[in-house]
């Protein structure tokens, strides 16, 4: 739980932000906001200090080379706080070379805001990030609940009650697997889903968007204009939508999405719906193993054994295209940029190295599941 200091610092409020000290621990997780600005004493920090603090000073209390400010600065290090946030009127200049260097060897950032703005403002700020990033983080818990724990159905129900009472009686999942842009992004998307209050936005490692409504053809509707908008939000993402399903079947839901997703990133695709007929997506269920290793190999070195080294690049490429273009010969030929003979020449010659060229249907079979599997493979 929390958010990297980085992040925060991306919210306009900190634009100009000195960094002192630490700069390699801006990465530490934010998880509480404090205020400090009176004199401190060492037997206070057990009473105060939790880790992932990160204080808001003006430093006014200290001053240069007082022992109170290292015995702040070291309990504030000891007890992994997040870091110090002095404000553009406070008194930086009580850190003298020691106290930056301490820090610095701690890798406890120590930053200086530029902007005048006054303490509730900074902490209204990053209180609003904190606060959607503790839902988000009961909210992650309950979809593992549904997802993985045996729980009964009175209690998935329960619990599908607590993330959003609105639900309509069917529901989409869209799955999304990437960063978001920025903290704003992921704010403003927030924002978006709070206008649908049959909607429920849940963010973390995995992103989750649970869709609902009363009819399908606008539900579906609905969750083709998320989908298209979400390179507004995220980078570098891959999507998976599940099927339309009964809110009770909340747990089918989030799996299929899960695994499109999966598909999506296999296929370097934006966004993949989830297809149960879908062989690639059976072969991703099983990706690593080694009886798929072994499938693909023995094609590759069966195709190699009937024409030469120089030639397999070309031999494999023109399957894949015959495969891609559902067998049409002539949709191949001009993909390839070749003669359609040369696309059946080509055909012919696999299927010898095959042994197949008496059995269409398992050739089709064969070549198929080999092309699937050179997306997964490469």
């Amino acid at each position: 739980m929390g958010i990297p200091l980085q992040q925060l610092l991306g919210h306009p409020i900190f634009s100009g932000c000195r960094i002192l000290a630490g700069q390699k621990g801006v990465s530490r997780r934010v998880c509480r906001i404090s205020v400090f600005d009176c004199p401190f004493h060492p037997e206070l920090a057990d009473q105060i200090l939790v880790p992932g603090d990160l204080f808001l000073s003006c430093l006014e209390q200290f001053r240069k080379g007082d022992s109170n400010l290292q015995d702040f600065l070291f309990s504030l290090v000891e007890h992994d706080s997040a870091g110090l946030l002095i404000v553009s009127t406070g008194n930086s200049s009580v850190l003298d070379v020691t106290a930056l260097a301490y820090c610095e060897t701690h890798h406890f950032p120590v930053l200086q805001l530029v902007q005048e703005n006054s303490y509730a403002q900074i902490m209204d700020v990053l209180n609003r990030f904190l606060s959607i990033d503790m839902q988000n983080s009961a909210n992650l818990q309950k979809l593992y609940q549904i997802r993985f724990e045996a729980v009964s159905e009175k209690e998935r129900w329960e619990i599908l009650q607590s993330l959003n009472p609105a639900f309509e009686n069917q529901i989409q999942v869209l799955a999304v697997k990437g960063d978001f842009v920025s903290l704003l992004s992921q704010l403003e998307l927030t924002r978006y889903f709070q206008d649908y209050r049959h909607d429920l936005l849940v963010t973390g490692k995995n992103n989750f968007m649970i869709l609902s409504g009363r009819e399908k053809e606008k539900l579906q509707k609905h969750t083709k204009t998320i989908a298209r908008s979400l390179e507004r939000y995220f980078a570098g993402y891959h999507g998976g939508i599940s099927r339309i399903h009964s809110l009770r079947e909340i747990r089918e839901a989030l799996l299929e999405a899960e695994r499109a997703s999966e598909i999506a990133k296999t296929m370097q695709l934006p966004v993949e719906s989830y297809d149960p007929l879908s062989s690639l997506q059976l072969l991703i269920m099983n990706q690593g193993s080694q009886e798929e290793r072994e499938f693909y190999q023995a094609y590759v070195e069966a195709v190699s054994r009937e024409v030469s080294t120089e030639s397999l690049p070309e031999f494999l490429h023109t399957i894949e295209a015959f495969v891609s273009n559902a067998g049409n010969y002539k949709k191949t030929a001009e993909e390839i940029r070749q003669h359609e003979n040369t696309v059946r020449y080509r055909i012919n010659r696999v299927k010898q190295a095959l042994h197949l060229q008496d059995n269409t249907i398992r050739f089709y079979e064969t070549i198929a599941l080999a092309v699937e599997l050179q997306k997964i493979v490469r």
